[in-house]
């Protein structure tokens, strides 16, 4: 019995997922290990949970693909309603159209950057782990993932601080507005995409609002918006040009979109890591399908390759001779590792246990909405009955795929929400492609501005926090550092690089205009100096607190600078019992240093004979 194609697909995915759960249920005995067990400090214990999630995930995925391969290869599916999938001309350029872009630009334009408020919910870790610490690094002459540490990428904060250096001040302020228009940048593509790929202006227009609303205004970045540049659009600036150059050579099939898209994707893949490399499958399955899909198997297959040679060309022009070292490489992947042996893993249940069913339910339904639109729109397309333009779906399915690693690995309840943009896109090309009449738009746009008024994020914004103004403007006097600054400035060169152990590392050394010293930096987490409290280091295992004492035991550095409250132990003993990594570092210093001058903060001690 011929089945419908829809509905095959849907058997396809159910299938999948009773054997995924088999699987599950076959595991469930067996509690997954990890060798980051004997390497993490205490203090770090509860951010290490092991779980087999990816691979669950992952198998769901390839079986649920092999399934419909083979419903494909040895059965004829019968199309879906083709006349609903019928082409249609896009819509010509409404005046109106510019009113929305230009209300883009006033909408992240408007916001007036405030560092302190931006950050001052996890006093600037995100921002001086992403941007400021590595981009500091950079500017001042150090290699990154050599010298120092670089978390998340490596052209992204290189890129920022040298322009920012070069036109006028790399600083907060400056580093936040960069971010806020990377992101007014984005979703305006967001949007030509999205116009060109459904050839509807009311599909792009509402599709345009749930992006900003579901990727921006989640309750995971409450109560401030630009707290986690890794988690902004950003972190996939370069996808939409791929995608549009891919969207045009499936309409006039010109060789030149493909090559374009080779060399965008290169930057991707050093742009941001994870998310290049899912881009890459994207683009890769885009070239893969289309010569299946005219019977040309092998040709083309070399633009495979560009990507890869133009991020070889950008690391080069980037770290030079550093990128043949084994040792940059193993750096460069050290903290991906260590969320790929469980390390701040949470989860699918998550949401469930938090009764956030909302939640939990978008986190199973997004991977298979992916794999049900692949299996749909793909056989559709190779059968011929849709336009070979069509299969952008497809590539945006094996792209949402990947990003959603995200979600599988770390399932807070908002996670899925940072990812979702394929998805958006995928929900909006359907309502476009389906043709609705103009009067079906208005529930939706109604229901997309009932969530905007509803949301506190956006109510407030771009004042923001306008609750937490005054205690953000307490807090703002510990950033007066300027003491603490002059200290290092009189008593090291500007050549020399600074080892500083305190709060606010990277805002003192920049300040200071002297290099870090450490290769991970910033070292401590940062809190207000004046309060007698600590909240912890950034030095999760004990391989790391190793490269640091070997690196003091082997360069000597005559001076060390540390806060004042942690060496005078002026700190309840309670925190030197709790921090193991805070009582080693303290120890060292006492053993081998002792006081020289002091700040306000800080104090300068020097190496004894």
């Amino acid at each position: 019995m011929t089945l419908h194609v829809f509905w095959r697909c849907g058997l396809c995915i159910a299938l999948s997922a009773a054997a995924t759960a088999v699987l599950i249920v076959m595991t469930a005995g067996s509690a997954p290990g990890s060798p980051l067990s004997v390497d993490v400090f205490p203090e770090w214990q509860y951010m290490l949970r092991p779980e087999r999630e990816i691979l669950y995930y992952r198998f769901f995925v390839a079986l649920a693909l092999l399934n419909g391969l083979c419903s494909f290869l040895f059965f004829q599916p019968q199309a879906i309603h083709p006349h609903q999938m019928k082409e249609m001309k896009i819509h010509p350029w409404r005046h109106w159209e510019w009113l929305v872009l230009l209300g883009l630009v006033m909408f992240f334009g408007g916001y007036s950057p405030n560092p302190v408020l931006a950050t001052v919910s996890d006093f600037f870790y995100h921002f001086d782990s992403f941007f400021m610490a590595p981009g500091w690094a950079a500017i001042s002459g150090l290699r990154l993932n050599v010298d120092v540490n670089s978390e998340y990428s490596v052209l992204i904060p290189t890129l920022t601080a040298k322009l920012l250096d070069r036109i006028g001040h790399f600083d907060y302020p400056s580093v936040l507005r960069t971010l806020i228009m990377a992101a007014m940048i984005y979703f305006i593509m967001f949007y030509l995409f999205l116009r060109s790929l459904t050839r509807n202006t009311a599909a792009a227009g509402a599709g345009l609002l749930a992006a900003i609303g579901f990727q921006m205004f989640h309750s995971g970045v409450y109560p401030v918006l630009w707290q986690f540049p890794s988690a902004t659009a950003i972190r996939f600036f370069w996808d939409i040009p791929v995608l549009a150059l891919l969207l045009a050579h499936a309409r006039q099939g010109q060789t030149v979109y493909v090559l374009a898209g080779s060399c965008v994707t290169g930057i991707a893949l050093m742009w941001m890591m994870d998310t290049g490399v899912y881009l890459y499958l994207a683009f890769s399955a885009y070239v893969v399908w289309t010569n299946v899909y005219h019977k040309k198997f092998f040709e083309g297959l070399w633009c495979l390759l560009i990507p890869w040679a133009m991020a070889f060309a950008i690391g080069w022009a980037i770290g030079r001779k550093d990128i043949f070292t084994p040792l940059y490489w193993h750096n460069t992947f050290e903290f991906a590792g260590l969320f790929l042996q469980g390390w701040g893993a949470l989860p699918v249940t998550t949401s469930l246990e938090q009764h956030r069913y909302v939640a939990f339910g978008m986190g199973l339904l997004i991977p298979v909405f992916y794999v049900w639109t692949m299996l749909c729109v793909g056989t559709l397309c190779f059968l011929r009955r849709l336009a070979w333009e069509n299969i952008l779906a497809c590539v945006l399915c094996v792209y949402g795929l990947g990003l959603y690693h995200y979600y599988v690995v770390r399932s807070a309840p908002t996670s899925y929400a940072v990812v979702c943009l394929p998805a958006v896109a995928l929900v909006f090309w359907i309502l476009g492609r389906l043709n609705p009449r103009k009067l079906m738009w208005l529930p939706i746009y109604g229901g997309l501005g009932l969530f905007f008024w509803a949301n506190p994020l956006v109510r407030t914004y771009p004042q923001l926090w306008s609750s937490g103004m005054t205690w953000a403007g307490e807090f703002s006097t510990d950033l007066e550092l300027s003491q603490d600054a002059a200290l290092i400035q009189d008593l090291t060169d500007p050549s020399q690089r600074v080892p500083l152990l305190s709060s606010f590392e990277v805002k003192i050394l920049m300040q200071a205009k002297r290099k870090p010293y450490f290769y991970y930096f910033p070292i401590f987490q940062s809190d207000a100096m004046r309060m007698l409290q600590f909240r912890g280091t950034y030095i999760h295992t004990h391989s790391r607190m190793k490269k640091i004492v070997q690196a003091l035991e082997t360069d000597r550095p005559p001076l060390i600078f540390v806060e004042k409250k942690f060496f005078n132990g002026s700190i309840p003993a309670v925190y030197y019992r709790r921090f193991q990594t805070l009582m080693m570092l303290m120890s060292y210093c006492h053993q081998k240093y002792e006081p020289y001058k002091e700040g306000k903060y800080l104090m300068a001690l020097k190496r004894k004979i």
